[in-house]
């Protein structure tokens, strides 16, 4: 009689070094909730895989089991305190310090350079050495390059390990710890001495830079490579609307593209004694390349567990393969398990390894005319896509439903694409570059123009979440794929269980969601805006507008959410803006009805605004103006220079630029949003709150009090 389950030793201890990292990262939170949730899993995990497995345990054996169990669990749990603990105690304190370091990463940033510096020397109120890397943002143009040695001199900010409430997880694993900002004159480039990965990734670069331009050249080397910073927004944004801007991050297809092309090229040279172990060197030294990313060092693991497992004797096992590479991840950075690429990674590969065979079955039944390849093709691209829904909604608001047909139809091209652009551009590093890299120009082209051509947005969905029924989502994929010994129909039964107790708790959280008022605060240095949402209603409060204002991380928020349609009320308007262009971008991003502007009434704006956009009323407004918005109370005060917004259980205040210190509302603030000026404010009411728009670092945090939801961008 069969087991229930398979006893697979690296998956448990796998699933132990997870709860291990999850358990003390719930003490710091001082979440019991999911403490309590870790010690059930860990005792089913252990009773699971002890008293229902195919393996017969003496008592000693679940003695020791149960004893690694716990040792793995421990390891996983101190390897996460340690790495946040040495991230916490690195702190700089805010120093004008003179810094020596090479560059990391390079990209252009709204005209100028971001970088990240690492292998930094301090020197001035502070000296010494960290291992963590600087985030630079450079005012102007310097021509920094990978490799470049350079000195410079600034104020160091700290990054902290929660931003306004959420796990910095992206920082910690990349060992961003501080941040920087410098004029390009102020930046000193001593030297260009790259090490062996970095002087093959800038040897791609220059080819392809010589061979391709534009659009092209951003592409190629984002496919190439893993780095999308070239891409252009509009571009980058229309592969992830139809789901498959997934082929930029450097993964098993890439890795198991490249190790196809080098197998086949080395049988053909008839080098087949070496063949594993060249081809596996080779795929270590990309992953290098493209940076050790999670998903391309997890893919270089799973194909050295395929290659050496013959070799000592063992039948290869996917799960095993994909639990010992996420160990080996996890070991060297234990935050990688709260980054979206990290999580994409693993539940993709493991849907693929264990739904998708299953589900090739079943359609090759139900559709019995397809070939067993194209059914193979399809349930792969259904599994990695279901695999990745809840945290495509978790981290980036929306995922495709359009992504499994696109998918289908374009990776096997992209296989051919892939491996076509790595040879000619290995070429025409040798020269020639143009002549090697035309024909992959006219490819990349017709790519994009196939993707940018349609309008894939009216096939994303938004406005729900799984929360923790995620868990139960989850479970569905073992149970489909056969990892418990069930029945057929008991199968069905559970995997229609769990998909019920899904579909309740997302309804119940959407419901719940949608009840609360949301704030997504936007931040840059010429455009700063709050978004107040509730159910379909949107109101957007501008604080600041200048002349050249961008609207990007604005675009970001309405794609993600789908807003479709806002009031927008403007506190703050630089008098070198004219409104019809400022309704004019708004106009692009979403359909405006009603604009209400604080100031004098300027008959001839309002005129121009009512021939040029018929739909819109523009309102001209003083301080006293109140308006009620889901049933909560707004007005506009100080000048002009304050809104209000107080709901039944908290009141929140916008503030644009304050130009004095003093200043006065009606009611206190149990929130603050505001863009300068906080140390006054928190003096004059010490609210619970306070988010400002200009902050060192990203906005991507999010901030829950009571039936209000705040998110900052």
């Amino acid at each position: 009689m069969k087991k229930f389950v398979n006893f697979r030793p690296v998956l448990v201890a796998a699933i132990a070094f997870i709860l291990g990292i999850i358990s003390v990262y719930a003490a710091i939170i001082s979440d019991y909730v999911i403490s309590a949730a870790v010690g059930v899993i860990s005792v089913a995990v252990l009773v699971l895989f002890l008293y229902f497995s195919t393996s017969k345990f003496s008592r000693k054996a679940k003695l020791a089991v149960t004893l690694a169990f716990l040792l793995v669990l421990a390891l996983g749990g101190f390897r996460f305190y340690a790495e946040t603990r040495s991230y916490e105690n690195a702190n700089l304190s805010g120093h004008y310090l003179e810094i020596s370091g090479k560059v990391k990463e390079v990209k252009d940033n709204n005209g100028g350079e971001y970088a990240v510096i690492k292998d930094v020397r301090f020197s001035g109120a502070l000296s010494g050495t960290t291992k963590y890397c600087i985030s630079l943002s450079v005012n102007g143009y310097s021509g920094l390059r990978i490799g470049d040695k350079i000195t410079f001199s600034a104020v160091i900010n700290d990054r902290d390990l929660f931003y306004d409430g959420k796990f910095s997880a992206s920082a910690v694993a990349e060992k961003i710890k501080y941040s920087a900002s410098v004029f390009s004159g102020n930046i000193e480039i001593k030297d260009n001495s790259p090490d062996f990965f970095e002087r093959i990734n800038l040897s791609f670069y220059d080819a392809l830079k010589k061979g391709l331009s534009g659009n092209e050249f951003a592409i190629g080397y984002a496919l190439l490579t893993g780095n999308s910073d070239y891409m252009t927004e509009d571009v980058i944004e229309s592969f992830r609307s139809a789901g498959v801007a997934h082929i930029f991050a450097v993964s098993g297809l890439h890795v198991g593209f490249l190790a196809a092309a080098v197998a086949f090229i080395l049988k053909k040279l008839r080098v087949n004694r070496y063949l594993s172990a060249i081809t596996l060197l080779l795929c270590f030294i990309y992953s290098g390349v493209c940076g050790f990313t999670s998903s391309s060092l997890r893919a270089a693991i799973m194909f050295s567990v395929l290659g050496f497992a013959p070799i000592v004797g063992k039948r290869y096992d996917g799960l095993s393969s994909i639990s010992l590479a996420a160990i080996i991840i996890l070991a060297i950075s234990p935050a990688q398990l709260f980054c979206p690429g990290f999580l994409l990674s693993f539940s993709v590969v493991i849907s693929l390894s264990v739904a998708a065979p299953v589900l090739s079955g079943i359609l090759k039944k139900i559709f019995r005319f397809l070939s067993e390849k194209i059914c193979s093709v399809l349930a792969a691209c259904i599994s990695a896509q279901v695999a990745g829904i809840p945290i495509c909604l978790f981290f980036f608001g929306n995922f495709s439903l359009i992504a499994v047909f696109v998918n289908m139809l374009l990776i096997p091209i992209i296989g051919f694409i892939f491996v076509f652009l790595f040879v000619c551009t290995v070429f025409a590093m040798i020269g020639a570059a143009r002549v090697f890299l035309f024909l992959p120009d006219v490819i990349l082209t017709a790519l994009r123009y196939a993707i940018t051509f349609f309008d894939y947005e009216i096939f994303l969905v938004c406005g729900f979440t799984f929360g923790g029924f995620s868990v139960f989502y989850y479970l569905i994929i073992p149970v489909f794929g056969g990892l418990f010994n069930l029945k057929r129909r008991v199968k069905l039964i559970v995997c229609l269980l769990l998909a019920a107790i899904v579909a309740v708790g997302v309804t119940v959280k959407t419901v719940s969601y949608n009840e609360k008022y949301k704030i997504t605060a936007v931040g840059t240095g010429s455009f700063c805006a709050s978004m107040i949402r509730k159910n379909d209603e949107n109101l957007l409060v501008v604080s600041k507008m200048e002349y050249s204002f961008s609207l990007s991380r604005l675009k970001k928020v309405v794609e993600r959410d789908g807003i479709k349609e806002a009031k927008i009320l403007i506190l703050n308007l630089d008098k070198n803006v004219d409104i019809q262009v400022a309704v004019s971008k708004f106009y692009d991003l979403f359909a405006v009805k009603d604009v209400y502007c604080y100031g004098e009434e300027d008959f001839s704006q309002k005129n121009l605004i009512s021939i040029l956009f018929k739909d819109v009323r523009l309102y001209y407004i003083s301080d006293g103006f109140g308006m009620n918005f889901c049933g909560a109370k707004c007005r506009v005060e100080n000048d002009g220079k304050c809104f209000i917004l107080d709901t039944d259980s908290t009141a929140v205040a916008v503030y644009s630029e304050l130009a004095e210190d003093t200043f006065s509302v009606s009611a206190t603030p149990d929130i603050v949003i505001c863009y300068d000026k906080a140390e006054y404010i928190y003096a004059a009411y010490s609210p619970r709150e306070i988010i400002t728009y200009i902050k060192t670092g990203d906005f991507d945090n999010t901030v829950l009090k009571g039936n209000l939801t705040v998110c900052c961008n």
